[in-house]
């Protein structure tokens, strides 16, 4: 880009990118390490990635010393579900990070360093560098955990969903993936199978049983976004690119159902992805014409949200009802 931009990291923080520790061990421990010659736009991405999977290295650690009952899995289930819920603006999943990190130092006082060192010993879990999760399943009953898999891909989907509300322009899927490459970070799962949206679209007009696929249809929209922009995992979709498109109309037509940044991302996605540098990046570069975009950017929205009961209350005691009285409620026809 021609541009130099300065990134603050804990030297922690660090060592969950090969490339980036070796960098550090060769400054000599130096408080600036670089010129990393990638792109500034992107880096931030890394850096949430590095702070999750951090977390799961500190869930390890603390459950070898405390026990299983202190470890992180309903923290980020929970963390998962409120990142993919209905928000007027993204919620970052770096909040929990910073807030564990300030709690632990406090109170560790000195003992924090070797706190730090003890974790790193702590191995995280294999991460597979593929895209297909066939063995993660997502919770049908959504109880106390909403992915029966390992931790490591609860944090992926954590961070997809995460990447997938960020604006394309700014952060490119594809130019993301390469840089993860480039730093040796073992790339995010994306789910190529969306079960519980699929459900959801065909339930869509029976508001008694999309609900109970709701929570995790809300999740696989946003590893839909993230399928319609890359185009190398467009050969691994068990859909046709039809279905795709009506499942994307579905997801754009529902607002109150779905985060608005999320059905910005697959519309920016459909209409060929164009980033900042002007790279048309998206799985659909260069295929639908004018009037093709312009149906999908102007699918009807039919999702009005809900009406919570006091508001119902209160429209209900503000007139007499209907049918009150003898009188004709209609004009006489002249």
């Amino acid at each position: 880009d021609g541009l130099v931009q300065e990134f603050q990291l804990e030297d922690f923080i660090l060592m969950e990118s090969p490339t980036l520790s070796e960098l550090y061990w060769q400054s000599s421990g130096s408080s600036s390490i670089g010129p990393v010659r990638r792109s500034f736009k992107c880096f931030p991405a890394v850096v949430v990635l590095l702070k999750l999977r951090w977390l799961i290295r500190l869930h390890n650690a603390i459950v070898a010393l405390a026990g299983q009952q202190c470890g992180f899995e309903r923290l980020l289930s929970g963390l998962l579900l409120d990142t993919a819920g209905v928000h007027d603006s993204p919620h970052s999943p770096t909040q929990i990070y910073e807030l564990i990190v300030t709690s632990l130092s406090a109170r560790m006082q000195q003992a924090w360093p070797f706190f730090l060192a003890y974790v790193l010993t702590c191995e995280r879990e294999s991460l597979r560098n593929t895209s297909d999760m066939e063995s993660v399943k997502l919770s049908d009953t959504l109880g106390d955990k909403i992915c029966s898999g390992p931790l490591g891909e609860v944090v992926d989907d954590i961070f997809v969903t995460w990447l997938a509300q960020q604006e394309g322009t700014c952060i490119a899927a594809t130019q993301l993936m390469s840089d993860l490459d480039f730093f040796n970070i073992p790339v995010p799962a994306i789910r190529t199978r969306l079960p519980k949206l699929r459900a959801w679209h065909s339930a869509r007009k029976a508001p008694g049983t999309r609900d109970q696929h709701l929570k995790v249809a809300q999740v696989q929209a946003h590893h839909l976004a993230m399928l319609l922009e890359l185009p190398n995992l467009r050969p691994q979709w068990e859909l046709s690119d039809e279905e795709m498109m009506e499942l994307a109309r579905g997801v754009i037509s529902h607002p109150k159902t779905f985060n608005k940044q999320v059905c910005a991302r697959i519309i920016w996605a459909i209409e060929g992805g164009v980033t900042h540098t002007g790279l048309a990046a998206g799985a659909f570069a260069d295929e639908l014409d004018e009037k093709q975009s312009s149906i999908f950017r102007n699918t009807n929205k039919y999702d009005c949200g809900s009406m919570a009961a006091s508001t119902l209350d209160l429209l209900r005691d503000t007139s007499p009802p209907r049918l009150v009285g003898h009188g004709s409620r209609f004009m006489d026809i002249p």
